[in-house]
């Protein structure tokens, strides 16, 4: 069945009376009256789970709204939303959606750099111009206040003596739903204004590729400030009613088997994680925690936010197969905030599809299938999704490329967003290209890859891409070959960049910083240096082992090379073992520090 026709029939009212769906909160009343028992169940531990349903966040969300117009916030107010994984922040959504409030979700990672965060939050607030901030009082306590912005705390779970005070605040299409802060993988976070017109079309859209529906289990740990965990996740289910089982991603990490065990348990039919989580899975569940799976329930297992590996995918399938895991369940998916997440995925019910290509021309910008043994495997991210329109243009020209050659990713459709908040020039950057002069208007991406039998095959990113003698190399093809030598599964982070040390030496000179445990062999990792500059024709390669856990990374898990290479030259990151060509060894260990090294 094609995307269109499924988009179609989630356009169908749930009876011949219902009114159309035209904002999110339309959507969220929808859920309440037709599918007001299903709701979220969140698990603070792996026997504890706290449930709400649709019904209870409808009267609650009627109550606090009330609470809100009382206290002089209008509709079109700005409100951030400070809150760990739980329960509270989906009210807090609810909340501000009925009162008409703009949600602006901001980062809260438990108990680490809590002053970083406090200073995040309130940079964002001001940027933003919010009118308040709503957060839980632990919250407040532990970030030791806002500084001079206004605090809401919702009522007590389950108030809902004003609901029946509530009035609909009037929202429109064009009304803005969400001020989405990018997590800032290449660059400087902005505000990607992501209107109720965006959201509900994108939500249709998530819901017709992914196969979801009010009678889907949904279950997950992403990031609730994250676009993915947010609309993919959060308001996926609020927006079509689905059941949701969530949990919080430190729960994930701290025990990753949970999340396999919760979809076992409650029968879930939709999953969503990056690639390092199938990975981390792969590597963690043990054989005794497998033969008490049945993951056999699963439709839809999508997978994005970071490259998305095809070795990791066959891992996962081999190890999960006994326990009713389908390969053809993996739903490769490309997505951004600016386009409010979704733009392209895997057709459902089709087998994930790849192309071996040749090294020496995709590093010369064009996908030549090959049947070598040195071939490398791209993974495809579907056909565009529905009322998305996909264009590979040259980065300079900006002229239309041919299938095959790889160019950068432009995206035109009614999710893609408005631009950036209160910025017009990049926003004109970003979002004013017209190809050909057009009235029709395209996002350029920034994100690298090429178009096949109207597929898309995702390479990279512009500002990350490795020039070395007019070979463009993708990062992501040195960290997944290095990873493969320094560890068993293949799943080592790692971040690939161009080096430019303190003495500004440059110029084909490429380092590949890999995180790794103390226990490490220097002939292994002298080996693996050899292997990946053999396998990639690097003369000036140097590998630098790292502790695990200290490559710095995005809020949704992407590796961050600009700044490890920051932190890495000005000595913040440091090294455990260097490796690599005597010139810029000596370069990189003054950098660092590690002249004994």
């Amino acid at each position: 069945m094609s995307f269109d026709v499924l988009l179609e029939q989630d356009r169908r009212p749930a009876d011949a009376g219902a009114p159309p769906v035209l904002t999110m909160l339309d959507a969220m009343r929808r859920s309440a009256l037709h599918t007001g028992n299903h709701g979220l169940r969140f698990y603070l531990t792996r026997d504890e789970s706290l449930r709400v349903s649709y019904a209870e966040f409808d009267r609650m969300a009627r109550h606090e709204a009330v609470r809100l117009r009382r206290a002089g916030h209008r509709p079109g107010d700005r409100a951030l939303l400070a809150y760990d994984p739980s329960p509270d922040f989906l009210r807090a959504v609810y909340a501000a959606m009925y009162a008409g409030l703009t949600v602006v979700p901001a980062p809260v990672p438990p108990g680490r750099h809590l002053e970083a965060t406090r200073d995040w939050i309130v940079s964002i607030a001001a940027d933003a111009d919010c009118s308040l901030v709503m957060a839980t009082e632990q919250v407040t306590q532990a970030l030791s206040g806002f500084g001079d912005l206004s605090l809401w705390q919702l009522a007590e779970l389950g108030d809902t003596e004003l609901a029946e005070e509530w009035a609909d605040p009037g929202l429109t299409p064009d009304d803005l739903a969400i001020l989405q802060y990018t997590s800032g993988s290449t660059g400087r976070p902005k505000g990607v204004m992501i209107t109720h017109a965006n959201l509900v079309e994108n939500e249709r859209v998530v819901s017709a590729v992914m196969d979801v529906d009010a009678d889907t289990v949904v279950v997950g740990w992403l990031p609730h400030y994250h676009d993915m965990g947010l609309i993919g996740m959060y308001l996926q289910s609020a927006f079509t009613g689905a059941e949701l089982i969530a949990m919080s991603p430190t729960l994930f990490l701290r025990r990753p088997a949970l999340w396999l065990e919760l979809v076992s348990k409650h029968r879930g039919n939709f999953t969503v994680g990056p690639d390092f989580a199938y990975a981390l899975c792969t590597r963690l569940v043990t054989d005794e925690k497998i033969d008490e799976l049945d993951l056999s329930s699963l439709r839809s297992v999508c997978t994005g936010a970071e490259p998305v590996r095809i070795g990791t995918l066959r891992r996962f399938a081999d190890r999960f197969a006994r326990c009713g895991f389908r390969p053809e369940t993996f739903a490769p998916a490309y997505g951004m905030a600016e386009a409010t997440l979704a733009v392209s995925a895997k057709l459902p019910g089709t087998s994930v599809r790849t192309l071996a290509v040749d090294p020496a021309a995709l590093e010369q910008g064009r996908a030549v299938p090959s049947a070598s043994e040195g071939a490398t495997e791209v993974v495809s991210c579907g056909p565009a999704a529905p009322g998305m329109e996909l264009l590979v243009v040259d980065p300079e020209s900006l002229a239309p490329v041919e299938d095959g050659t790889i160019g950068e990713i432009c995206v035109s459709g009614p999710s893609i967003s408005g631009g950036y908040w209160q910025r017009p020039e990049e926003t004109a950057e970003s979002f004013g290209f017209r190809p050909g002069g057009g009235d029709r208007g395209f996002l350029r991406t920034g994100d690298l890859g090429f178009l096949d039998q109207g597929e898309l095959f995702v390479t990279g990113r512009i500002k990350d891409l490795i020039i070395v003698r007019g070979r463009n190399i993708f990062p992501t093809d040195l960290e997944t070959t290095v990873a493969g030598h320094l560890s068993e599964r293949g799943d080592a982070v790692a971040a690939a960049f161009e080096w430019e040390g303190g003495d500004g030496a440059s110029g084909g000179d490429v380092v590949l910083a890999v995180e790794h445990t103390k226990a490490f062999d220097p002939e292994t990792v002298d080996s693996a240096r050899r292997a990946v500059a053999d396998r990639f024709s690097l003369d000036s390669l140097v590998v630098v082992l790292v502790r695990r856990g200290t490559i710095p990374r995005t809020t949704s898990g992407k590796v961050q090379r600009r700044l490890t290479r920051k932190k890495l030259t000005e000595g913040e990151l440091k090294a455990m073992y260097t490796s690599g060509s005597v010139a810029l060894k000596a370069r990189v260990d003054r950098a660092l520090g590690q002249e004994d090294s």
